[in-house]
């Protein structure tokens, strides 16, 4: 049996960031929300059309380097908060 992982999927960051519903991402995707949330947890992995994969991207406002290789990869909170931390701040 997998070990349930804690922590936030990459792939929800990403969506948070671009200040988009599960729902509306999935609707942009011709997939339901419920495959989405799927992906999420391991229990199915996405196939997706060169169209829908532009789409994610765009609907994401993201690189496609950005995107995980699995999405159930966890984000790398270290990283995100260096990369956010203003090093002249104190």
């Amino acid at each position: 049996m997998p070990s349930k992982k804690s922590g936030v999927p990459k792939l929800e960051t990403l969506r948070k960031r671009a200040g988009v519903t599960q729902k509306k991402l999935a609707d942009s995707l011709d997939i339901t929300d419920h495959t989405y949330r799927n992906w999420l947890t391991g229990r199915s992995q996405p196939s997706l059309s060169i169209r829908q994969f532009k789409t994610l991207c765009r609907v994401l406002k993201c690189e496609p380097d950005e995107l995980p290789d699995d999405p159930t990869e966890l984000e790398d909170l270290q990283e995100t908060v260096t990369q956010t931390k203003n090093p002249y701040q104190r």
